[in-house]
């Protein structure tokens, strides 16, 4: 079984809204009908928060001899793939802001969907690639179009970007 990273900061979230909802509750300074409003308003916060942590890529991977089960912890995604509808693996470059450029791994269905298993939803991402390696067969990689011009692009981009923030905040201190 290979288990995703789970998302701390979406925790803590939710924590402080559950927290913050109930010390409203108790409260003794907030009349009857503002507990309702601020708990509407609060609980409609977590919910939304709820729905910002539903990412579709962070799967847990089981497998067995005959059928692999994808199953997500916070979206309710169960997927149960048979090796014969599975076409293979293949290998695409992404560039993001943590990883630069980097690869990433996509199964191929035989219909021609795509299931991602992105790089940053697992602490191991080696066991991700053993795993497709043994399983599936391989497919080619996907070259991104520049890809190595955007992959070195981007941190240039962060260090010019800080520089002029801390530019512009200096001349606001003296002006």
């Amino acid at each position: 079984m290979i288990i995703p990273r789970v998302k701390n900061i979406l925790w803590l979230i939710i924590i402080a809204f559950l927290s913050i909802s109930i010390m409203l509750l108790l409260s003794p300074y907030f009349l009857s009908d503002w507990k309702v409003w601020s708990m509407a308003i609060f609980l409609t916060s977590f919910a939304l928060t709820l729905l910002w942590g539903i990412d579709f890529s962070h799967l847990n991977i089981k497998y067995d001899n005959l059928n692999i089960f994808l199953t997500g912890y916070f979206n309710g995604r169960n997927l149960k793939l048979k090796y014969s509808e599975i076409k293979g693996f293949q290998i695409e470059e992404k560039v993001d802001q943590y990883n630069g450029l980097h690869q990433e791994i996509q199964i191929v269905m035989t219909n021609g969907k795509k299931i991602y298993l992105p790089k940053i939803a697992y602490d191991d991402y080696s066991k991700v690639e053993i795993f497709c390696h043994d399983k599936f067969k391989f497919l080619g990689i996907r070259k991104m179009k520049h890809g190595e011009f955007i992959g070195k692009l981007i941190p240039v981009m962060g260090l010019v970007s800080g520089i002029l923030f801390l530019l512009v905040s200096i001349i606001k201190q003296f002006t």
